[in-house]
């Protein structure tokens, strides 16, 4: 899936669970890792394999991410829906 908005363009693939395991801003692609229960655990520089964040669960529930060095809490409502 692609999309080119205002000469930005992004696109995405998706694994056979449905899940995004790829994510390409202007030829800058992301690699998205998951855990075994399908949670969001680490997202990739392609090119260079480091680290770009870090996504922290408890209980199938996102707790926080680590982001180039700072920890942000994430907040969500009794239904594991993330609120800002």
């Amino acid at each position: 899936m692609a999309a080119t908005v205002a000469g930005v363009t992004v696109s995405y693939t998706y694994n056979h669970l449905d899940q995004r395991v790829t994510k390409t801003l202007n030829g800058h692609t992301r690699l998205l890792v998951y855990d075994l229960a399908g949670n969001l655990i680490e997202e990739l520089d392609a090119a260079t394999g480091d680290v770009l964040a870090e996504y922290i669960w408890l209980d199938g529930t996102p707790l926080g991410f680590v982001q180039s060095g700072q920890t942000y809490q994430v907040h969500v409502d009794h239904l594991g829906t993330r609120r800002h």
